[in-house]
């Protein structure tokens, strides 16, 4: 029951980090004097709204993320609102300045997560991600989200255990604050997946002080974004000759499983991956893609470009297209995720 409560305790964050990320273009544009229609925490259909001055303050169905909806003529008609007030009819610094903010709050949010991290430390170890069926790993009780203690690398690790193999060798265990040990002689030869049978991930930082974990945060955060950005790159050109590399790619359900089993090893840890999600989120709406924050900066641009807005028949086919693809792709990574946790 525990692990209920966590996977709906890590959905909520989720929800809050996208809810953070529009509350960014939100802001912005009540700073710009922007005309916002409606601030919607979750996706239609409407549960629940309040309207303030003009803008509708909602409740809906599906309880995930949130969205911001701007007034736009095109779409909404004058409505005695005025065609002025329109989000087309701004000015295209205005726009870019609002459409940006989203993603500069994320990265705000994860960098001063991260540097309170840096500000506490963490203890050095080897994360287990993943442990192989029929794994060394496996018989004896190891699961995702234990800490090994004993090494800081994972070469020193992978070494240890060839130097080891055939003979017993007893490795500390951390589970959930808890310590165990177990004792396991490495195979000679290497067996569903090398002599233990698990994925591992570094991890462990050095307590800063006040400054030095900002410093130290900001230059981690900046590293994230830009890492993400090119792995994501890499992943979209791999996916077009090898359709079976997207297999690896998580959604929401599966971040929050990896997030549960992660922050079972104490609270630093929760705030860690969610300072990385968070970075993550900034990364992914940099994307020139329709439907993303980093798409509509590219309409933004292509109009700047031209001299004149884009008619507005291609933009809502540009935009719906897109948008229903991204929801396909989100539902069958969503169904591969939940279908992976039975």
């Amino acid at each position: 029951m525990s692990g209920i409560f966590s996977f709906i305790g890590i959905i909520i964050s989720l929800s809050i980090l996208i809810i953070i990320h529009e509350a960014g273009h939100f802001l912005t544009g009540k700073w710009l004097s922007f005309y916002i229609k409606e601030f919607g925490f979750g996706y239609p259909p409407r549960l629940w709204g309040k309207k303030i001055k003009e803008t509708i303050y909602s409740f809906n169905w599906i309880p995930f993320g949130g969205f911001i909806r701007f007034f736009d003529s095109r779409i909404d008609g004058d409505g005695g609102i005025g065609e002025e007030k329109s989000f087309g009819r701004q000015k295209i610094w205005k726009r870019a300045v609002v459409m940006s903010a989203g993603i500069l709050v994320n990265f705000v949010v994860g960098w001063m997560l991260i540097s309170s991290v840096y500000m506490v430390g963490m203890p050095e170890g080897l994360l287990i991600t993943q442990v192989l069926k029929g794994s060394v790993a496996e018989s004896n009780g190891i699961k995702s989200g234990d800490l090994i203690v004993d090494f800081g690398e994972v070469d020193g690790f992978i070494k240890f255990l060839d130097e080891q193999k055939g003979e017993e060798v007893v490795l500390n265990i951390k589970r959930q604050e808890k310590g165990f040990s177990i004792k396991f002689i490495p195979p000679i030869d290497e067996i569903n997946g090398g002599r233990f049978g698990v994925f591992l991930s570094k991890t462990g930082i050095k307590r800063q002080g006040f400054l030095g974990g900002f410093t130290e945060g900001f230059k981690v955060s900046v590293l994230t974004v830009y890492y993400s950005v090119v792995g994501l790159i890499e992943l979209i050109i791999k996916a077009f000759t090898n359709v079976g590399v997207l297999r690896g790619v998580v959604g929401p359900v599966g971040i929050a499983t990896i997030a549960v089993e992660t922050s079972k090893l104490g609270f630093v840890y929760f705030i860690q991956i969610m300072a990385l999600i968070s970075l993550g989120l900034a990364a992914f709406n940099i994307f020139p893609i329709p439907g993303l924050d980093g798409g509509r900066l590219f309409m933004i641009l292509i109009e700047k470009i031209k001299g004149s807005p884009i008619a507005m028949k291609t933009e809502m086919y540009i935009f719906g297209s897109s948008f229903v693809f991204l929801l396909i792709v989100a539902l069958i990574i969503t169904v591969k995720d939940i279908a992976a946790l039975f």
